[in-house]
Parts: structure tokens; sequence; C-alpha cells
């Protein structure tokens, strides 16, 4: 029966793709462990082809596990399986579940196998070094949703080909999958300022993301009251260290000319010639009410969350999607054509085409995995957690100045505490719908506060059941070590 099953995990392990020619094949195939690479070009297809996971699961699983998930969106129930996920009656059977495991593991072994290969290969030394470094960056990545997503997991550092090792395999503790993620990233942040063409990883991406574990680690569960510092420092470095610059209009970077801003430190790369389209359009919009203008109604905000939001900010007007000017007139989510009578997503709205059924309404939107704005919430909250409000004002601000249009609205005059609360309403208004809230409620442990708040998912919801998701059946079942 083993050599009938094929399981999730084991399918990302094993690549035998039986390659000929490297510049015949894709970069998947590319990826297989039987081969080496020959060429920069040849390195370039492997981090091309590493890098392909995160369109498969920024759309879909992850949005949906770290976004929809949360007490700020929900659902269409016409798919039961993402109705579990914002309802919290999931299995360990759902498929958006599983999806999000698959592809990350697959991420995480694609990088593996770089990291294994490359320096066998004849590609100059310096070319291999700068590819093994955006390999553990992205492998770091994968690591660092998989240990807030699901805790405890195997630890694979090498790719594995051997199906009684596989199945076999241990979870490890989070304490040693974030000892990987800091060992991964140290290497990562030698990587070039700018790496052209745009979308690859660069060292101001690994001191963003290693700024963002170490906020992390300080919150639940780690605790780890040092790396407050450390996140502060980190995130200071990207303000200052890369040329990277906020749009003066906060609406601004949610059009699609603008998806390689100076203000985007790393981003999921969606381009008009290749497969990773994004959906997020179709899925944001509303289902019915907008013409050819309308989309799948997938999911949806509040007005409650909405209300969160001052009028006069204008993150609230670049976030929600209150009305659309069509050939016929205007309509707003009051009216009756509008889909659910509910504010919609607005930041994936642009298409940047007159006619959105074009593509299968795929638009080339890219998902902002690090923009410059997180760092300066970082480096604020970070900073009042070390010594106060005082040298955390001016980072905040910066924001504030931007949505407000000037220094009237800027915070002043708070206790930390007051800072600590203001700063995590902050985070709402600038990152709503980027895939934060749920990492952020766990890490301040007001994860089951707001599930229990929200009518969705409040009565299904247990933090004892729900703080990780599963591992899905087809890992378990086959490795009782999981």
């Amino acid at each position: 029966m083993k050599t009938k099953i094929i399981t999730t995990l084991l399918a990302v392990l094993l690549f035998a793709t039986g390659c000929k020619d490297f510049l015949e094949e894709t970069p998947e195939s590319i990826l297989s462990p039987d081969i080496l690479p020959k060429s920069e070009k040849d390195a370039d297809m492997m981090l091309l082809g590493t890098q392909r996971y995160l369109a498969n699961m920024y759309d879909r699983p992850l949005f949906f596990l770290t976004e929809i998930s949360t007490d700020h969106d929900s659902i269409h129930n016409e798919s039961m399986d993402w109705l579990s996920i914002a309802n919290y009656t999931y299995t360990n059977e759902s498929v958006t579940i599983s999806d999000a495991w698959a592809n990350l593991y697959s991420m995480v072994n694609s990088a593996n196998v770089m990291i294994d290969k490359l320096p066998g290969s004849s590609i100059a030394p310096a070319v291999q070094t700068q590819y093994i470094q955006a390999a553990k960056f992205l492998r770091a990545l994968g690591y660092f949703h998989l240990v807030r997503l699901f805790g405890e997991i195997p630890l694979i550092d090498k790719p594995v080909e051997n199906f009684n090792e596989a199945i076999k395999m241990p979870k490890s503790s989070i304490p040693d999958v974030y000892n990987l993620i800091l060992s991964d990233l140290a290497e990562a942040e030698k990587l070039p300022a700018k790496w052209d063409p745009v979308g690859r990883p660069t060292g101001g991406a690994a001191k963003a993301l290693l700024a963002k574990v170490y906020i992390t680690m300080a919150g639940f569960p780690l605790k780890d009251q040092t790396k407050w510092a450390l996140a502060a420092t980190k995130a200071k470095e990207v303000i200052d260290g890369y040329g990277y610059s906020l749009l003066p209009v906060v609406s601004d970077l949610w059009l699609i000319k603008n998806k390689n801003s100076s203000e985007h430190i790393f981003s999921v790369q969606n381009n008009a010639g290749d497969a990773s389209r994004s959906m997020l359009s179709v899925q944001a919009r509303p289902r019915e009410g907008l013409g050819s203008e309308s989309g799948w109604g997938t999911y949806y905000t509040t007005k409650r969350t909405m209300a969160l939001f001052d009028d006069a900010d204008a993150r609230k007007a670049a976030s929600f999607l209150t009305e659309v000017t069509l050939p016929t007139g205007k309509i707003t989510y009051k009216d009756a054509g509008w889909w659910k009578n509910t504010p919609h997503m607005k930041k994936y709205y642009d298409s940047n085409r007159s006619n959105f059924l074009e593509r299968n309404r795929r638009t080339d939107m890219n998902f902002p995995i690090f923009r410059l704005a997180e760092m300066y919430l970082i480096h604020a909250e970070a900073t009042n957690e070390v010594s106060g409000p005082a040298n955390a004002y001016a980072s905040v601000n910066k924001l504030r100045e931007r949505a407000y249009g000037n220094a009237t609205h800027n915070l002043a005059g708070l206790t930390k505490d007051q800072f600590r609360e203001a700063i995590k309403k902050e985070w709402t208004y600038e990152t709503i719908h980027e895939g934060k809230r749920r990492y952020n409620l766990i890490r301040w442990e007001e994860f089951e506060k707001a599930m229990k708040a929200n009518p969705l998912s409040a009565p299904s919801f247990s933090i004892e059941k729900h703080l990780y998701y599963p591992v899905p059946y087809r890992e378990s079942n086959i490795n009782p070590n999981l």
C-alpha cells in the first residue's frame, strides 16, 4: 500500500523529473535534485521556480488562513471549506489548510535543493553565494509562515529523497524552527540592496523579514524580551539604509502601475505574461451589482470593521470599496443592487485596464509581503517596549501625517501602555487586508478575545483547538510522528 500513497509532504520532497536540458525545462523541473545547474541563468531559473510558490500561496490559501480567518472579514458560503476557515469549523481534511502546507513545504524543499546543489556547480562562487542567500531567505520565509500557522513542525534543511526517511520525520520545537530561520537570515542579510530584474530577494527584504521575526519572537509564544531591541534596530536599518520611501498618497500604493514602488520592499510578482496573474481583484469585488466590473464576491469586509477607521484618515477610503462609478451612474454599498450591502476590499480593486472581463478577470496586481510602512510600525512598537514612546512617535507619525495630510493628528503625550494600544490600532489602519491580522493577534495574546467577539467565529472558536491549524490528514495518516 505504501507505494500507492502519495502525500503532500512526500510529493514536495521527491523531485524526479528526469531533466535532460536546462534550457528546455521549466523552473520547477530545474529544481530536481538529480540535476546540477550549469550557469547563472540556470540558477536564476531555480530561484524563479522557488519563488513561484509565493503566487500559489498568497492569492488563496495564505490569504484565507491569515486574513479571512480574522475578525476583520467575512466570506460568501459557497465554498464550505473556505467558510470553515472563517467560522472555525474546519478539520484536518481542509483543502485550504492542506494547500498552504503543501505550497510552503514545496518552497522550502525547492530552496533546499538550491542550497544543496549550487555549491557543486561550475557557476562562479560569488554568483553561487548570492543565489544561496536568496534561497535561505525563501526558506526562512516559508518556515516563518509554517511555525506561526502550525506550531511544531518537521524541520527539513536538505532535500529528502528516501521514502522511509520521509515518513518518519518528527516535529521540531518552535524554538528550533526559529533558530534555523535566524541562521538563514544572517546569511540572507548579505544580499545586495538591489537585484534586477525587480522581484528577487534583496538585503532590504531579508532585514525586513528579520525585523518581523524578532518582533514575533518578543511576543507569544516565545516571549523573548531581548528581541524587542533587535526588532527596532533591524527595522531602522531598513528604514535608513536602502533608499525606500513612502509614497506621498496612500491610495497610490494600490494602483498596479505603482506595484513595485519605492515603498515596496518585497512582493509576490504577478505579470501579464505568466500563469501567476492575481485572483485577488476578482475574489474581492462584489459578486453582483457592478455589471462587467463585478467579481466573484468570494470574501468581503464588514461595516463593523470599516467603523474602526476615522473618515478623515485617507487609509479608510483606500481600504474599503463602498462605491463604484459605472456607465449607468454611481452605485454604493447601501444600494439594492450591491452584493451583500457591505463594504468590500479596495486595495486589490485596480485592474489597470478598461475591460475587467479580459484575461478571465485576473490582474497584474502584486501582493505586498513587506513594505516600508510595516517597518515604521515595527520600529515604533518595538522602541516603545524597550524605552517608552519618546523615540517611537516619529515612526508612527510618519504614517499618520501621510494618512491625514498634516501633523494635526500626530500621536503625542501617551504613556507606554497607551502607546502600545495606539500602535495596535495603527497596524489595522495601515495593513488591513494584507494578511497581518491573525499573526499580530496571536503574538499580542489577543486572538481569543478578538475571535470570541466576532459573530462569525464566536460560536465555534476555542483557543485550545484553534491557536494553530492542524497538520493535514494526509500527512498525519502516513507519519505517526505528526
